[in-house]
């Protein structure tokens, strides 16, 4: 009885752990609502480094980090490109702030979105 137990114990535990590991990643259309014309403000997720950009409605960015494009591709990916470097990332819903994701890994918190470009980074 107490092997049957812990085996119940052990899977229970598991199950619990990788459902925790699953992600609600938006859709393209929520991801564009929530960050086209705004000024996002940022920390990466280990690193000691933060940022701050407009994502212009027209597609293009400017912000601390430089200046380049931005798109949500089909499957709900926030893309921004600064040279020839273009990065996809996926976006969920954490509270009051959005996390990017590099496949299931978290690697940016987005902390504040606001409307408009309050910082006048400057969009070419």
């Amino acid at each position: 009885m107490k092997k049957i137990t812990l085996a119940l114990s052990v899977i229970t535990t598991l199950f619990a752990a990788n459902t925790a590991l699953a992600v609600d990643f938006l859709s393209a259309e929520e991801v564009k609502t929530a960050f086209s014309g705004k000024t996002t403000e940022g920390k990466h997720a280990s690193k000691n480094k933060t940022s701050s950009s407009y994502l212009a409605p027209n597609g293009k960015l400017s912000g601390t980090g430089g200046k380049g494009t931005w798109h949500v591709d089909s499957d709900g990916k926030l893309c921004v490109k600064k040279g020839s470097k273009e990065n996809c990332r996926n976006i969920a819903k954490d509270g009051d702030n959005y996390k990017k994701y590099k496949g299931n890994k978290h690697v940016w918190t987005y902390t504040s979105l606001v409307e408009g470009n309050p910082k006048n980074f400057v969009i070419d």
